[in-house]
């Protein structure tokens, strides 16, 4: 076993079977516990490895407190593995041997709550781990229609059964599964049926001293408990137990929401010693688990709860992309994600709700610290909503924002535009497209992708907004001002606005209007931008020690320390104020190693590349300084904001005559002369008779 697979340290082994091992390993890059689960090479057991890569793509889109977590999918040196959440716990049927004697029937039953509720997401039980908090995890399953009954059926008469992944399993499959037919929910049920008999009585429903024995039981023999066993247990659960396990698919319940009813209020449906013909219409209830609460409370946020119409598969869907377009209210990513998730768990072949899930983690990539598995989930999820249906141009657009935040800018391109092709309106297409112009400073091309959006959305204030942002790159404030204003005419509270509309007063060397648009917004509520302005305004007046509050408030708002420019800010801002200079280079490192997390290798990106540049020139680094300046410029020659942020680059690095001439392009690009006289860094310039020369020819124009 090798001691390193690509980034992760392996350690100790924590299980094997017939189609990979399981190792625990430690994550060199983002600084956690995992468990590596290592795939067989193709060859005699090809069948074994699809199947194990199926399983982890269905994994992928799920998502549930009692379901392990897949982080990624990957290949090193030829090694097929995938690395998913280590768990810290036991067996199901260990965790049941240890705490029997302390468990009650009503902790059983919250236990096997929590089961019944996973397994509506993802079918087959065929590993639980109970973690040391007590909750139940499911690990190492795929869902029924996947699976490939004949297999099932090879596992259980192969020589070597208790050396394969399902050892100790065949006590749990059901009859037809058994005789080698297609799995199913209801094939399930009666898994499910035989970990909870277990879990009721302390005995396995089907115990027998030999696998041949153990598959005539299941066939033909219904389990009895002892009778001491049976007493202790209300006669309502075993009831449910022995419908769960009954030899005919049609004798057993038909989906797991029945069985969660019963738990949840099992008098209304088993009194007396006899079953109640519940219809199924439900009523209010309490719930008795967080995991079911959970489920509750995805479905609330469309306004439903128990007993009230459930929402359409549509109306979900159009919730999340709803929230989406608001991205920055909060919580609206987190509560996007649950209405995409609400319609997988049913419907796991929705193209659109899996586009929209991809958008939602893409979001939420950008919205935290940059975590690459987020991004490759999102990707992975794009490819599959394009799988199945290579017609929607959510999905294209998903994919393409994806291939972005990666800096593959000509495929990022290419999708996008396959995404247009298919619906020239489609409102994150038009939102995603034009932000990708942007960064890559074509900015006359992405104010008419926003004009044409604000034609086709007159009532959505996004596009207001991110249309007097481009403009107020073009150096066209007065323009800015007035779409800016329409867009808060439409949406009071949206803060994205306040944060553009000060920039362009901040632009039109109103630092009062600045200042003051900043403070309404932050009066609708903390925002690590808008802080962050206010620190750039205070910074442009000389008042140092208050752009540095401003700063690390930016910082310090809703765990806003992953931001990059708000530490390069910040840095900007200890700087100049001589108690704080020691502490500069660190914040300005800080900034890199969060900038750099984002970009990719051969990163394309004008915005970043040219950040990463000027970060390294203010640390001390020209010579890495340099390189990234003349790169970023020639990715966008014509970008006022580039040009201008490599000027000050090459003049930190000593190289003047070259930083002159840019900042000549930067005016001629429209970069605002108020900026250039303030900006702090250039202080050094302004001994130089060249600079007073060209501000004054600026000036007389």
């Amino acid at each position: 076993m090798p001691e390193k697979i690509g980034r992760y340290i392996v350690g100790q082994a924590l299980g094997a079977g017939a189609h990979g091992a399981v190792w625990q390993a430690e994550d060199t890059l983002l600084g956690r516990t995992v468990a590596l689960k290592l795939l067989k090479p193709t060859g005699p057991d090809t069948e074994g490895f699809n199947k194990s890569l199926q399983e982890a793509q269905t994994l992928a889109k799920l998502n549930h407190p009692n379901i392990v977590t897949l982080y990624e999918i990957s290949e090193h040196d030829g090694q097929h593995y995938l690395v998913m959440e280590y768990l810290d716990g036991v067996p199901l049927h260990d965790y049941l041997a240890t705490q029997s004697t302390k468990l009650s029937f009503e902790d059983l039953a919250k236990l096997m709550a929590q089961l019944v509720d996973a397994l509506k997401t993802a079918h087959a039980p065929a590993n639980i781990i109970v973690r040391k908090d007590g909750c139940p995890v499911l690990v190492d399953f795929g869902l029924a229609k996947t699976v490939n009954a004949s297999t099932d059926l090879e596992t259980v008469t192969d020589e070597n059964l208790l050396n394969t992944m399902v050892h100790g399993t065949l006590a749990y499959m059901s009859p037809e599964v058994m005789r080698g037919e297609i799995a199913d929910e209801k094939s399930d049920i009666f898994s499910l049926g035989a970990v909870f008999y277990e879990m009721l009585y302390g005995e396995r429903a089907f115990k027998a001293p030999s696998d041949a024995e153990t598959v005539h039981l299941i066939l033909n023999v219904d389990p009895a408990p002892s009778d001491e066993n049976a007493n202790k247990t209300p006669e309502w659960a075993g009831w449910l137990a022995n419908k769960m396990l009954a030899k005919k698919r049609e004798d057993r319940f038909e989906k797991f929401t029945d069985i969660q009813d019963i738990i949840n209020d099992p008098t209304a449906y088993y009194s007396d010693g006899k079953a109640i013909n519940k219809q199924k219409k439900r009523k209010k209830r309490i719930v008795l688990s967080g995991a079911i609460a959970a489920v509750v409370a995805l479905t609330a946020i469309a306004g439903t709860q128990y007993g009230w119409q459930s929402p359409s598969v549509s109306g979900h869907i159009n919730a999340g992309l709803e929230k989406l377009k608001n991205f920055e209210e909060k919580s609206a990513i987190s509560e996007a994600k649950a209405h995409f998730q609400t319609v997988l768990i049913t419907d796991p072949e929705n193209a659109a709700a899996t586009a929209g899930y991809s958008l939602a983690l893409l979001g939420e990539y950008t919205d935290e610290e940059a975590d690459p598995t987020t991004l490759d989930s999102a990707e992975a999820a794009a490819n599959l909503a394009i799988e199945l249906d290579d017609q929607l141009a959510l999905a294209y657009t998903a994919l393409a924002r994806a291939k972005e935040y990666q800096g593959l800018m000509d495929d990022a391109k290419q999708n996008y535009e396959k995404a247009l092709s298919l619906d020239p309106s489609e409102f994150h297409t038009l939102e995603g497209y034009g932000h990708f112009l942007w960064q890559q400073g074509k900015l006359d091309e992405a104010a008419q992708i926003y004009r044409k959006a604000s034609t086709q959305y007159p009532q959505e204030s996004l596009f207001y907004t991110q249309l007097g942002e481009v403009l107020r790159f073009l150096g066209e404030y007065d323009e800015a001002e007035d779409v800016l204003r329409t867009s808060l005419s439409l949406s009071p509270d949206n803060v994205l606005t306040h944060l553009t509309l000060s920039a362009v007063l901040y632009s039109k060397n109103d630092l009062v209007g600045a200042i003051a648009i900043a403070q309404q917004g932050l009066q609708i509520r903390p925002h690590s931008a808008l802080y962050g302005n206010l620190g750039t305004f205070y910074f442009t007046l000389g008042q140092y020690g208050q752009a540095i509050n401003s700063f690390e408030r930016a910082i310090d708002v809703d765990g806003n320390s992953h931001s990059y420019l708000q530490w390069a800010n910040l840095a900007d801002a200890y700087r100049m104020n001589p108690e704080t200079t020691e502490k500069a280079k660190i914040a300005y490192k800080r900034a890199l190693q969060l900038l750099e997390g984002i970009m990719q290798p051969n990163d394309s990106r004008p915005t970043y590349v040219s950040r990463a540049g000027l970060y390294h020139a203010k640390a001390g680094e020209p010579k890495e300084a340099v390189v990234l300046a003349a790169k970023a410029l020639a990715l966008a020659p014509s970008n006022s904001s580039v040009l201008f942020r490599s000027a000050v680059t090459y003049d930190l690095a000593g190289e003047r005559t070259t930083a002159l001439s840019l900042i000549k392009q930067a005016l001629d690009g429209g970069y605002p002369i108020s900026a250039i006289k303030s900006e702090p860094d250039l202080a050094g310039m302004r001994n130089d008779p060249r600079y007073h020369q060209l501000l004054a020819e600026r000036e007389d124009k």
